[in-house]
């Protein structure tokens, strides 16, 4: 398929998302879907597998919504197999708080079908808002919980040099001040 016709696929996606209907988004995962969320939080690992996005990322994840989950899309940039959506996601959850968070979503397809998506999103508010998941027994070791079962202390990621510099140079192509790490994490 075109970068076209994927685009328009996650733009009829993202139409159901914002209505609170997840349905076409799951249908439109192949088996061997994986879906990545990089960085060092409670969340962060690579779901495998179709079955395993369901069962180990939305079951846990869902479990604590009070309301129905929405995602409305602001842009959509498409290349080749690769859709890029800015997105933002709208519920609340059963402690009644708000978790309303920005997503930058990189998917891949093949053959029509989704096969791999890479989440970016606001991780200091799903630290503060949500429950982290149950760790899968063969899962990264990078939750808080699966590092202190391994006799190791969990301490928040520190920058490094060049993660500051290439974030300053993203924000500078952007056109963003990023005279601070802050501001610069905000791109």
């Amino acid at each position: 398929m075109s970068a076209l016709n994927n685009k328009q696929t996650l733009q009829a996606i993202f139409d159901e998302l914002a209505r609170g209907n997840g349905r076409p988004f799951v249908d439109a995962m192949a088996d061997d879907f994986c879906w990545d969320i990089p960085g060092t939080g409670a969340w962060s690992r690579r779901f495998e597998g179709k079955q395993a996005v369901r069962e180990q990322l939305f079951k846990p994840l869902f479990a604590q919504f009070a309301t129905t989950y929405t995602n409305r899309a602001l842009r959509f940039i498409a290349e080749g197999d690769h859709v890029i959506v800015e997105c933002r996601g709208h519920v609340q959850t059963v402690r009644g708080e708000a978790y309303n968070n920005t997503y930058c979503y990189v998917c891949r397809f093949e053959n029509g079908r989704l096969r791999e998506l890479t989440e970016y999103m606001d991780t200091a508010l799903t630290a503060a808002v949500l429950t982290p998941p149950p760790v899968p027994s063969r899962g990264r070791p990078d939750d808080r919980r699966q590092l202190e079962e391994h006799g190791l202390s969990y301490r928040p990621t520190v920058r490094s040099t060049a993660s500051i510099t290439k974030a300053s140079q993203c924000a500078s192509a952007a056109g963003v001040s990023s005279s601070s790490p802050r501001k610069a994490d905000k791109v």
